[in-house]
């Protein structure tokens, strides 16, 4: 059912070109404009790859383009090599380009970014007008050959859509991987993609160095059909134009970027006047933005969604677990170690000298009033805030890796915010976006575990995350965190403005999270829920761990609140003590 899934965007594209080619066979007008429409598509999908998938935004594709377009005018009419193995180095050479680039601009902001893609636009458009005999300066390169085998605007018509069916194919393989789930993340929350395990600075160059491989290849698809290439034929109006080509389409959808590319190619020959580009691009982009902020493709998703959604409710109601911690067999293996740990935003430091352990299966409760630091530590334990000090995570030291790094070596963080999920994905996709760690073969069972702890994610698996209620989307956090069998799990505020009938529901999972092996740690200023969910717990208060306590304290919610989170708590400075 998934492998005809992913060839829904190829039949969708076949089913219309072919039925076009025959009403347009006799017709050259048509074929070559369908021939444009097909190489606009490739570049559309090139920016749909960068943007819409990965979230950079590039206005550099159509340079791109053009790199790839010249390597192979160069090759053929210099050397005479057949386009077909020009073909390499027109993929190849803007990638390899691209590739540094990308590593020295993606950790700028979009706008920064934007503008930086754009500078490289104008440098690549002077370094062809300024190439002298090389690039054919202002006037260009002409007479390039068409492609062998193709001598006539049918088969060439033919041929084309062929190569875009073929990159629709790999696209929609690609977002379906564990890889594209990786860049969809990138899009919503690079910080919450670090967290989950995604290298963001590399990832984001892969999607950069293959949307400039896709835009070499239109490159060569044009040089091929034009037989002429000067520096305006692939610039900077062509980059927005395929931009706004995939927005238009929708940007996130492999069939976006080529309908917007069909509407706006036909839509462009209806103008009377070239005066009225500018004016049309801008009131179509408002319209779009307006009316259907995910494009034509996604207006069309969103409605068939609508008509079939049946509303249902969540049975919430799933009874409470008392934990009992003393039950257990005491566990000496440490899951977590750390010692003297310091965080700091900047010069300015949050918590100071922190020594604690975690035993494998054990939950652990952080208590402390607000601002006493506890989202800072579990912060510094997931590589998201600066930290120093000795840390150890499933026997590895941990202290000099990123977050990503520190969730290869199993480390699991939810943040408080509930807006941690990937909005526009659907549930099945953001749980499936936290098991990319896993061998490719564990993690349908992986999966099919965490729909098993929480059953209401299965009922809603195509549903998009920001359409689940405040409970529904803890539980999807949860999920996504605990899929790839953390070591450690860090919850920071779970229970949260939720609803009271969500607790027994947490409770259960927590216990067989760590019946899994799974150690927790958990920030609560929700006493009565708090000591019903942990072995044991750690206190802080400005920024300083002040107390330890047991199992025979948790069991007096009322004595917890009044010892440490009442005004007369102990100071910042007390020394630690264990507390009965």
């Amino acid at each position: 059912m998934k492998l005809l899934y992913r060839q829904i965007p190829v039949l969708a594209i076949v089913a219309v070109v072919l039925p076009a080619t025959l009403l347009i066979k006799d017709n050259y007008l048509w074929l070559d404009t369908s021939v444009i429409i097909a190489i606009y598509a490739l570049l559309a999908l090139s920016a749909g790859l960068s943007y819409g998938l990965a979230g950079i935004l590039s206005v550099a594709q159509a340079s791109f383009a053009s790199i790839g377009a010249y390597a192979t005018a160069i090759l053929t009419i210099r050397h005479g090599i057949s386009p077909y193995v020009s073909l390499i180095l027109s993929l190849a050479l803007p990638a390899l380009i691209a590739y540094p680039v990308a590593r020295a601009v993606n950790r700028l902001s979009p706008l920064a970014l934007a503008i930086a893609t754009l500078f490289f636009g104008q440098l690549v458009d002077l370094a062809i007008r300024h190439g002298g005999e090389f690039t054919g300066n202002y006037i260009g390169l002409s007479g390039i050959p068409f492609l062998p085998g193709l001598s006539t605007p049918l088969t060439f018509h033919l041929v084309s859509w062929g190569i875009v069916c073929v990159v629709a194919f790999l696209y929609a393989n690609l977002i379906d991987s564990a890889w594209g789930r990786a860049m969809a993340t990138l899009r919503y929350d690079s910080l919450r993609a670090a967290a989950d395990g995604v290298d963001v600075p590399r990832m984001r160059t892969v999607a950069f160095a293959l949307a400039a491989a896709l835009a070499g290849l239109s490159g060569w698809l044009f040089a091929h059909h034009a037989a002429y290439l000067s520096p305006d034929s692939l610039g900077t109006s062509q980059s927005l134009s395929a931009l706004l080509m995939a927005v238009i389409g929708g940007a996130q959808f492999v069939l976006g970027p080529i309908l917007g590319a069909a509407v706006l190619t036909i839509l462009l020959g209806m103008l009377p006047g070239q005066e009225l580009i500018g004016m049309f691009y801008g009131g179509l982009l408002i319209v779009v933005l307006v009316a259907m902020p995910r494009g034509l493709i996604g207006a069309v998703a969103d409605a068939v969604r609508y008509m079939e959604r049946k509303p249902k409710q969540a049975n919430a109601s799933a009874p409470a677990v008392a934990i009992a911690a003393s039950s257990a067999t005491p566990v000496t293996d440490a899951a977590l170690d750390c010692a003297n740990l310091r965080a700091r935003y900047g010069p300015i430091a949050v918590c100071h000298d922190i020594t604690f352990s975690l035993g494998r299966s054990e939950r652990l409760l952080l208590l402390g009033p607000n601002g006493a630091g506890k989202s800072s530590l579990l912060g510094a334990i997931a590589g998201v805030v600066s930290s120093s000090g000795h840390l150890v995570v499933d026997g590895k030291d941990v202290r000099r890796a990123s977050a990503d790094r520190r969730a290869h070596n199993g480390v699991a963080f939810v943040p408080e915010i509930r807006g941690n999920l990937f909005p526009t994905l659907s549930v099945e996709e953001n749980l499936r976006s936290g098991l990319r760690l896993l061998p490719s073969d564990a993690q349908d069972a992986a999966y099919r575990h965490m729909v098993d702890l929480f059953p209401i994610l299965a009922e809603r698996s195509t549903t998009q995350a920001r359409m689940l209620s405040g409970g529904e989307q803890q539980m999807l956090a949860i999920a996504m965190a605990a899929a790839r069998r953390p070591a450690v799990l860090l919850l920071d505020e779970p229970s949260q403005g939720l609803a009271p009938s969500v607790y027994g529901i947490l409770r259960n999972a927590f216990e067989k999270l760590t019946q899994d092996g799974i150690a927790l740690i958990i920030a609560e200023q929700n006493i009565p829920f708090a000591s019903s969910i942990a072995s044991r717990c750690i206190v802080l208060k400005g920024g300083r761990l002040i107390a330890h306590a047991g199992p025979e304290l948790l069991a007096d919610p009322d004595r917890i609140a009044d010892l440490f989170l009442n005004d007369h708590a102990a100071p910042s400075h007390a020394k630690d003590r264990e507390i009965a």
